[in-house]
């Protein structure tokens, strides 16, 4: 049967120059929907999640919530900057 495939990237298809022509091609006969920056709310979110799993693999981390607050209020790009602060 068909598979659809689904393909995330910070650029649109055309301006994905490391790909082949072909597969650019391919991508921009698709559906493409702009993901806008997550808001307040799915910042916490996301960073809870990820402190959660370093936690995990870290048993002695300790963050504080003001922390996790002050990093989710001043990084507002996309959740691999927040996993970088974090």
């Amino acid at each position: 049967g068909a598979r659809q495939v689904v393909v995330a990237a910070d650029r649109p298809p055309a301006e994905l120059e490391t790909l082949d022509e072909r597969v650019r091609s391919r991508l921009r006969g698709g559906v493409a929907f702009e993901i806008g920056a997550p808001d307040v709310q799915l910042r916490r979110d996301i960073l809870r999640a990820r402190y959660i799993s370093a936690a995990t693999q870290n048993p002695g981390l300790d963050i504080p919530e003001t922390i996790m607050e002050h990093v989710a209020h001043s990084v507002m790009s996309n959740g691999r900057d927040l996993e970088g602060a974090l």
